[in-house]
């Protein structure tokens, strides 16, 4: 009889470049000449699908196989084969297959604003607007559009010249320690062709970008924790400014001093974080204390495009 061992041809384990997680390595019992390999892959870290690069292959004693760690595989048409030899010489044949990964934030956004009503005229409608903010000290807060108070803000560069942007967020990888994802964002400008300065006319003249440039203007990269969901996006000039990620309608309610605010995610949206600093005592219910002293919240709604 021959050693069962020396029979053997199903591999240990396998892995290509931006794979996550383990393959699923399957034989066919009623096949014995035959087995599959599957897995799930970030495409968009692949430059080449018909060269994914073989990173990892572990097979049983003596065994051999048609392709080793550091070799290529045509996956372009979803599929390849690859035989695996065991020390017997018999030959088994698994087709490589994968499934794209799937990252719930990757995808094209535009921000969300009713378009019929884009204009300075509707500053007391928040929905004309994509730009959102929460800010003040004590019962001095608020939250409404970045556009409430317009006539602080200088110039052609108002806040509401983003709302034509298109977010392009692409998924480059998976960190397969902490299970983070990360990859592009690419900030466009859109018709326009103009981001917001974030310049404050006021009080005698502020620049606000460090509250409410969150997104990076053109590319940027971003990275979402595994565990928290939290992400971070990160500018050129390594400048970061991380948001929670909302998928579905939600309603963000901010309660202080009293008072409660609401603010409606229709379809997709960020909420960023930003360190104001509350004034000293009672608030002086100002435009300056909300937008520019103590700026709490800044929420940029938006609207996925259908794949």
């Amino acid at each position: 009889m021959v050693d069962p061992w020396l029979r053997e041809r199903t591999p240990l384990s396998f892995r290509v470049e931006s794979q996550v997680g383990e393959a699923v390595i399957t034989d066919d019992w009623r096949h014995d000449e035959a087995g599959s390999i599957r897995f799930q892959l970030v495409t968009g870290g692949v430059a080449d699908l018909a060269k994914v690069r073989v990173e990892e292959i572990a097979l049983q004693y003596n065994a051999k196989a048609s392709i080793q760690a550091g070799s290529t595989i045509d996956l372009s048409k979803g599929s390849c084969d690859i035989v695996i030899t065991a020390e017997t010489g018999e030959t088994r044949t698994y087709t490589v297959s994968y499934d794209p990964f799937v990252e719930p934030f990757e995808g094209v956004y535009d921000m969300d604003y009713d378009v019929n009503n884009h204009d300075e005229s509707q500053y007391e409608n928040g929905d004309a607007f994509a730009l959102w903010f929460f800010g003040g000290s004590n019962d001095g807060c608020y939250c409404q559009s970045l556009m409430w108070k317009h006539w602080n803000w200088a110039g052609g560069y108002k806040p509401m010249v983003e709302d034509d942007n298109v977010l392009t967020i692409t998924l480059t990888g998976v960190d397969s320690q902490t299970g983070d994802t990360y990859g592009t964002c690419y900030n466009d400008a859109g018709p326009d062709g103009k981001y917001a300065d974030f310049k404050w006319n006021s009080n005698g003249g502020h620049d606000l970008k460090k509250f409410y440039r969150c997104i990076p203007e053109g590319e940027s990269t971003w990275r979402k924790d595994g565990k928290t969901g939290l992400i971070t996006f990160t500018a050129t000039d390594g400048t970061s400014h991380t948001a929670t990620f909302y998928n579905e309608p939600t309603t963000l309610t901010y309660e202080q001093s009293g008072k409660s605010f609401t603010c409606q995610i229709k379809n997709q949206g960020l909420e960023f974080p930003v360190a104001g600093t509350p004034m000293s005592g009672w608030s002086d219910y100002s435009d300056f204390d909300k937008y520019v002293q103590n700026p709490q919240k800044f929420i940029v709604k938006m609207k996925k495009r259908q794949q």
